[in-house]
């Protein structure tokens, strides 16, 4: 009898980011990356998104491991707040455990976690399966592809990779592992979705220093490189390139210094201090020997942007002039397409050189079509079920594989939701009829929330439309108010313009509690109720917006 296995991605399907994928095979579960998403800019106050784990805590004795298969947020940052419910070995490369050490400490997460650190072509058993690593072409140094084994063949997760022969140690795919794996049966393969609309290979417009190259040597003062920390492959590149060029490289700020940090510790990069200098050491040197790094994640690399580019950010000691060279060096993300515009817009106004790439130029390190086909083509799986992408990536990922003629049809090419559950056994496999419960968590500095929380839309309604706050102190054995009506709204009309207005919600706010004091058993919290309707209907009336109205009556009998 076959081993029965589930497939259930609990995150990474339908959407960008927070990779989680449960690999149950009998009665262990192995996780395969435990990632995040960054919030849209309706989400106010919220930090992370993360992929609902119940399921994960319901069959935590189960769990046998997380298997992290790169450095990069999308894959590592949920791990600590999933650790933390559902404890587990954590199966990592030495570069990518640095990652999550400066994930955690950037957000003062505090946590020891059971490590097991692998080489990227490791060959190792859990509770008795054998679990193999194979090193990747990817933008992070020690990146890996992930094999479990079954007794119907390997499972072959991964993530994110390119078809590429040319790269150092460190980024280079082992075509020697992948050769080997390949000889025996493999049972599904689940390939990464985001460029698979692409045709052709991703290589070579992953390298960003081709594009840049005659920049470096021409800009006539200095240059500003941003992008994003966790492109370790093109942070060397361009580094490399500075030496090359007789610039120094300036950090920005510690996140640039933390990146280095980051870079060479585990890994056989190494960026020599005479390479470096300092922000004081800028009016020294000549502009043609400068150039400044700037690096982020997320939104955040963007708003530091703006912030510089506007002179608004906290440190002084650099700004823009017409002399300057700014290179964008960030591949285009459609979760950050419109603050990415308003930062390019932002750039404008200094009046420097800018250079940026549409989404042909520079790319990330993901598939095209031709890396996809080409993996297929050398594991030939029974079954293939795409992930990571949004809903159209990945039928086009399923549409390239049906075209193959390598036995892959309707029949066993498989597109799941998050939440979905993939059955394979004795009598084939086939979507089940259960859901997983999935979604999202919110993280809001280190806690958690849910989906269906109050707190992002009340949030939402505080930045757009405002508030109105009613205060007063009533009394219920005498029937009247004796403190107040005190009413103060924020974000809500010009001071000049709220006179007649407050007067009407004050009238509406006195009339709702004498008329609800003078009922035979008056409720407070019924009132609360009656004065968000009135109020909110008066105020939407006169203003066309929707605020929070936030109603406080004391009680002053107690």
């Amino acid at each position: 009898m076959l081993d029965k296995v589930r497939i259930i991605p609990l995150g990474g399907n339908d959407e960008h980011g927070k990779n989680l994928i449960v690999v149950e095979i009998n009665d262990d579960i192995f996780v395969v990356e435990c990632g995040l998403k960054w919030p849209d800019k309706t989400m106010h106050g919220i930090d992370y998104i993360i992929s609902r784990f119940d399921y994960l805590i319901e069959h935590k004795d189960k769990v046998r491991g997380y298997f992290i298969s790169r450095g990069h947020d999308i894959v590592l940052g949920g791990l600590p707040y999933v650790y933390k419910r559902v404890p587990a070995p954590v199966f990592c490369t030495a570069v990518t455990k640095v990652f999550i050490d400066s994930f955690m400490a950037h957000n003062r997460i505090k946590m020891d976690m059971d490590f097991h650190i692998i080489d990227p072509n490791d060959d190792i058993r859990v509770n008795g399966r054998r679990i193999r690593f194979i090193q990747t072409a990817s933008n992070m140094a020690d990146s890996c592809a992930i094999a479990i084994s079954t007794d119907g063949g390997n499972i072959i997760i991964s993530t994110s990779f390119v078809v590429d022969n040319n790269f150092n140690p460190g980024y280079v795919s082992n075509n020697t592992m992948v050769g080997s794996i390949a000889q025996e049966k493999t049972l599904l393969a689940m390939y990464d979705s985001v460029y698979a609309e692409r045709s052709g290979y991703t290589s070579p417009k992953y390298n960003l220093v081709p594009l840049v190259e005659q920049v470096f040597k021409d800009a006539p003062g200095r240059i500003f490189v941003a992008m994003e920390n966790y492109d370790m492959f093109n942070i060397e590149r361009v580094a490399e390139l500075a030496k090359k060029t007789n610039r120094k490289i300036i950090p920005f700020d510690e996140s640039v210094i933390e990146t280095f940090r980051n870079v060479s510790k585990e890994h056989r990069f190494q960026i020599s201090k005479n390479d470096i200098a300092s922000l004081e050491d800028v009016i020294r040197l000549r502009p043609q020997n400068v150039m400044v790094l700037i690096t982020g994640f997320g939104d955040r690399l963007f708003h530091k942007i703006q912030l510089f580019a506007s002179g608004k950010y906290h440190d002084k000691r650099l700004k823009l002039n017409s002399s300057d060279t700014f290179i964008m060096a960030v591949p285009y993300a459609t979760m950050f397409e419109t603050i990415s515009t308003d930062t390019i817009d932002e750039l404008y106004h200094t009046d420097c050189h800018i250079m940026y790439f549409n989404k042909h130029e520079f790319l990330k390190m993901h598939p095209s079509q031709e890396d996809i086909k080409l993996r297929l083509l050398t594991y030939r799986p029974k079954y293939y079920a795409p992930i990571n992408g949004t809903f159209k990536q990945l039928l086009a990922n399923a549409k390239t594989a049906l075209e193959m003629g390598v036995g892959l049809n309707h029949t066993n090419v498989f597109i799941l939701d998050n939440g979905m559950v993939l059955e394979i056994n004795d009598n084939g496999a086939h979507i089940s009829q259960e859901k997983v419960l999935a979604g999202d968590l919110l993280v809001d500095g280190q806690d958690l929330g849910n989906q269906d929380s109050q707190i992002v839309s009340e949030r939402k309604a505080l930045s757009d439309d405002g508030v109105v706050i009613l205060g007063a102190g009533v009394s219920l054995k005498q029937k009247r108010i004796v403190t107040g009506p005190d009413i103060q709204t924020r974000g809500l009309v010009y001071v000049k313009e709220s006179d007649s207005l407050l007067k009407e919600i004050s009238k509406i706010f006195v009339q709702a509690i004498n008329d609800e004091l003078f009922k035979e058993e008056p409720s407070l919290k019924g009132l609360e109720v009656t004065i968000k309707e009135l109020v909110f209907k008066c105020v939407r009336r006169h203003t066309l917006k929707s605020p929070m109205i936030i109603p406080i009556i004391d009680e002053i009998d107690k």
